[in-house]
């Protein structure tokens, strides 16, 4: 349908020139002008900058859900889950402005703050749940649930919040530094793996890194828009 497309078109010009020059340098008529529509075409798909900026989070927890549904079909064990984080990462790239930015917008949003709050709360869940599972599966040694939440938070803040650590240090788009993230992830794991845990780490190749090589990838050069 033309709306849908239109709708859709809306939120990646939106998407390519938040990521560009942030919420507050792009107002709606910029978004309708680098399109070539009225405004009015725009307000006919969003009344607000507001309603943008919410439609682009959606299409990020869809695409969130979608690549984890592609690259495990079954509950990943701790050296899957690592070996995606690099996807994860690069999903967050696609959509950093929101990575930059969320403090502030989920302030002036009451309803992306709702939201925000709610796929928090699944998202640490679902680690949560992994990590009863590891443990009852021999990958994590046992520990009580305080310990495991505190482990399962400290590996969500490094993913959640890395990427936004490199762009404010200019480095955002070196995938070796992004790849760092999955790295420190290992280090906060390591001393809760099993012997056999180890093991399986240490024959993927993550035990062996001991430090990044120099920096041979950038995500923006890598289909960091795709």
């Amino acid at each position: 349908m033309p709306e849908a497309s239109t709708k859709d078109r809306i939120i990646d010009m939106a998407l390519e020139l938040f990521n560009e020059q942030g919420t507050r340098s792009v107002s709606t008529n910029h978004i309708a002008e680098a399109m070539g529509i009225s405004p009015g075409n725009l307000y006919y798909h969003f009344s607000n900058k507001e309603e943008i900026i919410r439609a682009i989070y959606e299409r990020a927890i869809a695409d969130y859900d979608e690549f984890l549904a592609e690259v495990s079909s079954t509950i990943p064990g701790p050296v899957t889950l690592l070996g995606m984080f690099d996807g994860i990462f690069a999903h967050q790239w696609r959509y950093r402005f929101l990575q930059r930015e969320f403090p502030a917008l989920i302030q002036q949003d009451e309803t992306l703050r709702a939201r925000y709050r709610e796929m928090q709360d699944r998202r640490v869940g679902f680690y949560r749940f992994l990590g009863r599972h590891w443990i009852e599966t021999g990958s994590l040694r046992p520990m009580s649930e305080e310990e495991l939440g505190d482990l399962v938070m400290a590996i969500w803040l490094v993913g959640d919040t890395w990427l936004a650590y490199l762009e404010a240090m200019g480095r955002g788009s070196d995938a070796d530094q992004v790849h760092r993230g999955a790295q420190l992830i290992y280090s906060l794991m390591k001393p809760h793996l099993t012997e056999s845990a180890a093991e399986a780490f240490a024959r993927s190749g993550w035990g062996l890194l001991t430090e990044l090589p120099e920096s041979s990838g950038n995500l923006a050069g890598e289909g960091a828009g795709a």
